[in-house]
C-alpha cells in the first residue's frame, strides 16, 4: 500500500485488525509507525462513518501515557493511522527480560492514569491487554490499539457488544452487557495479576471456558511474596462493576500507598526462564479439584551424599557397637564425626533449601549466595556449593549484560550492585560498572540525537551535524552499536546523494561541503567514490581546490584554525580531502592545524581554563580534527582533572586528621604524611605546604609545654618532629641546641 507523504518499510506487526509497518514521514523524514486497517473493517459506508468518528477521537488524545496518532485517511477502501513510532517492545518481552518490583507498579499507575484520561472523556479502551502496553526506548510506557467499538460506542448503552481478548476480558464484557471504565480496569488487573505471578488467573481451552471462569471461579490468591497487593487484586477484580474502583486515578493513589508504606519486595519478576507448562505444573488452573493449596508442595529430590567410609572406620563402629547402651568412650563420637553422618542431615537440608531458591527466578543473588555459603560453614569442601555459587555469580554477570543489550538499565543497575554487595573484590565488577555507564550514556546520546533528526529534518545541517557527533559518539562509548551505525549510513546517503545533484547543477564548492559532511558520517560509505568520481570529472575542479586551499592558508594566520563554524581552516581542508583524499597540501596543513590547537590547549591546561578546555574538545571534534590529537587531549585533561580531584581530596582528609589531632599517628595514616602525597603530585601546592607548617608549629608547641613541665624526653621528640617538617626554622634549631637535643 502506497500512502502520499510517507515510505513504508518494513513489516513489524499485525493482528486480527490489520498490520502495522515502520515508515518514514517523507517531508520531516521522522520515523513513524503506520497501522493499515484490514478491509473487513470499512466493508460499508456505516463502518467507514465509524472509522472516522473513531480515527478523529483518538487522534486528539494528548497524555504522554496514550500513543500519538500523527494522521488518519481511507485509501481504495483501506483505513490506515499514521502514529508515534515505539522501538521498545511491549510488556511482554519486557517481563522476559525482567522488571523490578518498582517498575511493576510504575507500568500499572501509567496505565490507569492513561485510562482515567479517556475515561473522563466518556471512551473507554476495550482490550487492555500486555500486547497493547508498549515500551518507549527511554523507558516510559504507552497505550495503543484502542478498540473502535471502545470509542464510538462509548460507555453509554453498548449491549450486545463482545469486544477484548478472552483472558483478559471483564464479566460484563463476556456477557455481552454495557461495558466502560470498569471493564478496562478489570483488565487492568488481569495485567497485573499477570504481572507478579507469570499467568493470568483465569485460564482454559477456549474463549467459552475462559469466560465462564471470570464469571464464577473466585478471585484468586497472590503468592506470599505478593500479598501486599491482595487487597487491591480483590477490589479491581470484583465481578461486579460497582465493587471496583471508581477511577485509574484512585487505582494509582492507592499503588502509592502501598509503596509508600515501604511494603513492596526487593525483588524483580521475570518470565524468561519459566515456561507455561513448567508453571502449569505447579500452579493448576484455578477452579479445579487440583487447586494449589498450602498442603500440595513440590518435593525436590536430591541423593544423599555421604562422604566416603573406609572398611577399617566402619570396623571400628562395628567393634564401639557395644557401647551403646552403656557409657560411649570418647574415640566412638570422633569416630562418628570423622564419618560427617552428624552433619550429613543438616547438609542434606541446606543444600535443598539453596537449589529451591536458585531454581527460583524471582530470587535475590543475595539469598541464593548466602544459601549456599550456609552450606560451605559446614563442609568448606564442598564442591557443589563452590559450583554453584560460581556458576551463580556467572549467570547474574549475564543477566546483566542481557539487560544492557536491552537498554534495561535500572534492573541492570539493581543487578550490578547486589553482585558488588556479594562479590566486592571480583575483578570484573569495575569492568561492568564501566560497561553500564557507557551504555547508560550512549543511549541517552543515541535517542536525543535521533529525536533531534526527526524533530529538524536531515535539511537542517547544523541540527544534522550535531546528530552525526553524538551518533559517533555513541559507537565510541558502544562499538556494537548497529542502530547508531545505520543512523550514520542513512545521513551518510543522504548528504552523498545531494552531493551528486550539486554536481550535475555545477556547483562544486556545495557539493564538495556536502561531501565532506557525508564523509564525517562515514568515511567507509560505499557511494562516495562514485560522488568523489563525479566531482573529479568536473572541469573546474582544480581551480576550486586551489582557492579553497588559499584560503585555508589565509585563515590559518589569522588564527581561524576550527573557529568560526564552517569558515576555518580545519574544516576547509577537510572538504578538500573529501573530494581528493592524496592532497598533500591540505593533509599537511590539517596537521599543522592539529599541532597549534595542541598548543593552545597545553596553554589552557597549565593554566586550568577548563571551560575554554571543553569548548576546544567540542570544536576540535566537530571539525574532525582527527582521533589521535583529540584522543591525547581527552587523555591529559581527564588525567589533569584526576589529578586536582585527588589533591583536593587528600587535602580534605589531611584537614580532618589535623582537626581530629592526628599529627603524626599512626604512622601509615596521618596528616603530615597525607600532605607530603598531596607535594608529589603538586610539588608548589601552596595549601598544602601552608597546612604542613601550621602541623610543625603545632608540635613545636607541644614540644615547648612538655619542656615547660620537665618532661625532657617528650620536648625533644616533639621538637625533632617539627623539625623534620621544617629543618630550617632557626628558632627550633636553637631551641634543639639550648635543651641540649641530638639533631639529626
Amino acid at each position: 500500500m502506497k500512502i502520499p507523504g510517507y515510505y513504508l518499510e518494513d513489516l513489524i506487526g499485525e493482528g486480527s485488525r490489520g498490520y502495522i509497518y515502520r515508515g518514514v514521514e517523507l517531508e520531516s523524514e521522522r520515523r513513524v509507525a503506520v497501522k493499515v486497517f484490514s478491509k473487513v473493517h470499512l466493508r460499508s459506508k456505516e463502518l467507514q462513518a465509524d472509522f472516522e468518528t473513531y480515527s478523529r477521537a483518538i487522534s486528539v488524545f494528548n497524555h504522554p501515557n496514550i500513543v500519538k496518532i500523527f494522521n488518519y485517511g481511507v485509501l481504495d477502501g483501506v483505513g490506515y493511522h499514521i502514529m508515534e513510532y515505539i522501538g521498545g517492545g511491549d510488556l511482554h518481552e519486557q517481563l522476559k527480560a525482567g522488571l523490578h518490583s518498582r517498575e511493576v507498579i510504575e507500568v500499572i499507575k501509567d496505565v490507569a492514569n492513561a485510562l482515567d484520561y479517556v475515561h473522563s472523556r466518556n471512551v473507554f479502551h476495550g482490550d487492555v491487554k500486555p500486547e497493547n502496553i508498549l515500551f518507549r526506548s527511554r523507558g516510559s510506557i504507552v497505550l495503543a490499539d484502542f478498540h473502535m467499538d471502545g470509542i464510538v460506542n462509548s460507555t453509554a448503552g453498548a449491549e450486545g457488544y463482545v469486544i477484548g481478548t478472552p483472558e483478559y476480558m471483564s464479566p460484563e464484557q463476556i456477557s455481552g452487557k454495557a461495558v466502560g471504565s470498569p471493564s478496562d480496569l478489570y483488565s487492568l488487573g488481569i495485567v497485573f495479576y499477570e504481572m507478579l505471578t507469570g499467568l493470568v488467573p483465569y485460564r482454559g481451552d477456549n474463549a467459552k471456558a475462559i469466560g465462564r471462569r471470570h464469571l464464577q471461579d473466585p478471585i484468586p490468591e497472590l503468592p506470599e511474596s505478593a500479598s501486599m497487593f491482595q487487597g487491591t487484586m480483590e477490589k479491581i477484580l470484583a465481578k461486579k462493576p460497582k465493587d471496583r474502583f471508581g477511577s485509574g486515578r484512585e487505582l494509582a493513589r492507592e499503588l502509592d500507598s502501598i509503596r509508600s508504606a515501604g511494603y513492596l519486595p526487593n525483588t524483580v519478576v521475570r518470565t524468561d526462564r519459566i515456561h507455561t507448562q513448567e508453571i502449569e505444573a505447579i500452579v493448576p488452573p484455578l477452579g479445579e479439584h487440583n487447586r494449589p493449596d498450602s498442603k500440595n508442595t513440590v518435593a525436590i529430590k536430591r541423593s544423599r551424599v555421604r562422604r566416603n567410609v573406609t572398611f577399617a572406620s566402619f570396623l571400628v563402629l562395628v567393634l564401639l557397637g557395644g557401647y551403646l547402651t552403656a557409657d560411649k568412650p570418647p574415640m566412638f563420637d570422633k569416630v562418628v564425626a570423622w564419618t560427617g553422618w552428624q552433619d550429613d542431615e543438616k547438609i542434606e537440608e541446606l543444600w535443598m533449601s539453596a537449589e529451591a531458591l536458585r531454581s527460583d527466578p524471582n530470587q535475590s543473588l543475595n539469598a541464593v549466595v548466602v544459601a549456599y555459603r550456609k552450606v560451605l560453614e559446614i563442609d568448606a569442601e564442598h564442591s557443589d556449593a563452590k559450583r554453584a555459587i560460581e556458576e551463580a555469580a556467572s549467570q547474574w554477570k549475564l543477566d546483566i549484560g542481557a539487560a544492557l543489550d536491552t537498554k534495561n538499565f535500572s534492573l541492570a543497575e539493581i543487578k550490578l550492585n547486589e553482585l558488588f554487595s556479594m562479590f566486592e573484590s571480583d575483578d570484573e565488577l569495575s569492568e561492568l560498572f564501566n560497561l553500564m555507564d557507557s551504555r547508560r550514556r550512549a543511549n541517552v546520546l543515541l535517542e536525543d540525537a535521533r529525536l533531534l533528526v526527526e524533530r529538524e529534518g536531515r535539511r537542517d545541517d547544523n541540527g544534522a551535524m550535531a546528530a552525526i557527533q553524538a551518533f559517533h559518539e555513541v559507537i565510541r562509548l558502544h562499538p556494537e552499536n548497529f542502530e547508531a551505525a545505520e543512523q550514520l549510513d542513512e545521513l551518510a546517503a543522504y548528504y552523498a546523494s545531494r552531493a551528486s545533484e550539486s554536481v550535475g547543477n555545477g556547483d562544486l564548492s556545495v557539493a564538495m561541503n556536502l561531501l565532506a559532511r557525508a564523509v564525517t558520517a562515514n568515511p567507509e560509505f560505499f557511494l562516495l567514490g562514485e560522488v568523489r568520481e563525479e566531482i573529479r570529472q568536473a572541469t573546474s575542479l582544480q581551480a576550486e581546490i586551489e582557492s579553497m586551499l588559499q584560503d585555508a592558508s589565509g585563515l590559518r594566520v589569522k588564527g581561524s584554525l576550527i573557529e568560526p563554524p564552517t569558515l576555518n581552516a580545519a574544516e576547509i581542508y577537510h572538504r578538500v580531502l573529501a573530494t581528493d583524499p592524496d592532497n598533500t597540501i591540505a593533509r599537511q596543513g590539517l596537521a599543522e592545524v592539529g599541532m597549534q590547537i595542541l598548543n593552545i590547549f597545553n596553554e589552557r591546561l597549565i593554566s586550568q581554563e577548563f571551560t575554554a578546555i571543553d569548548q576546544l574538545l567540542e570544536r576540535s571534534i566537530a571539525v574532525g580534527l582527527g582521533d589521535n590529537h583529540v584522543s591525547e587531549m581527552k587523555s591529559r585533561y581527564e588525567t589533569e582533572v584526576r589529578r586536582l580531584n585527588q589533591i583536593k581530596e587528600l587535602l580534605a582528609e589531611a584537614q580532618i586528621l589535623f582537626d581530629n589531632g592526628f599529627i603524626t599517628e599512626p604512622v601509615d595514616i596521618n596528616a603530615i604524611t597525607v600532605l607530603r602525597k598531596v607535594l608529589v603530585f603538586d610539588p608548589g601546592n601552596q595549601k598544602a605546604k601552608e597546612r604542613l607548617m601550621k602541623s610543625a608549629t603545632l608540635l613545636a608547641s607541644v614540644a615547648r609545654e612538655a619542656h615547660a613541665v620537665g618532661l625532657m624526653t617528650e620536648a625533644g621528640y616533639y621538637l625533632e618532629l617539627a623539625l623534620t617538617v621544617a629543618p630550617d626554622v632557626e628558632e627550633w634549631r636553637n631551641l634543639r641546641e639550648s635543651w641540649g637535643v641530638a639533631g639529626n
